[in-house]
């Protein structure tokens, strides 16, 4: 189930909070609809780079940045179908939570009985994993949104936020792969 704030709509649908999204944006068609993690959730002040550089856009936050939900489908379709929105970004972060299996709490002692090297190198080994898992998530999602008939009249991208750095890699699906924009 979506964490997102869903919005009654009519013949007993529930849609994302975008028709609300919508009416904030002051009369101005939403260009994009941006597909993102629930965690962390943004604060005040901490707007991504790429994020500020975006035109009247929609955001639907999903847990692992997922579209198997019924609702976010939903979600999309409405947007595509009914707000005209021409572009689907699907952005994980490097970081996210949903990616990997969360560690046991004797992995978690285990781990801070290790000599200070070997955490690091630990943690390293772990970012580097959740950076291929939010890799393939987004080509995975990619791929699914262009399957979708309900989805055609829009084009789905996808990225990666690296947290730490705030560089943002496009996913390529032509050659497969990223490449850093930010």
């Amino acid at each position: 189930m979506s964490t997102a704030t869903l919005f009654p709509f009519p013949n007993d649908r529930h849609v994302h909070d975008l028709e609300l999204q919508r009416r904030a944006l002051g009369g101005q068609s939403p260009e994009l609809l941006v597909v993102c993690c629930t965690d962390p959730e943004p604060s005040a002040g901490s707007v991504p780079a790429w994020e500020r550089q975006l035109g009247p856009t929609l955001f639907v936050r999903s847990p692992g940045a997922s579209v198997q939900d019924a609702e976010v489908r939903e979600a999309l379709r409405h947007a595509v179908q009914e707000l005209g929105v021409k572009e689907i970004l699907v952005v994980l972060h490097s970081r996210s939570s949903h990616l990997l299996p969360e560690r046991s709490p004797e992995e978690v002692a285990r781990e801070r009985g290790l000599p200070f090297m070997e955490r690091v190198y630990a943690g390293q080994a772990r970012s580097r994993d959740q950076l291929a898992a939010a890799k393939e998530r987004v080509r995975e999602t990619v791929r699914s949104l262009h399957a979708d008939p309900a989805l055609t009249p829009a084009h789905a991208s996808g990225a990666v936020h690296l947290v730490e750095s705030g560089v943002l890699l496009a996913y390529d699906p032509q050659r497969g792969d990223f490449e850093a924009l930010l």
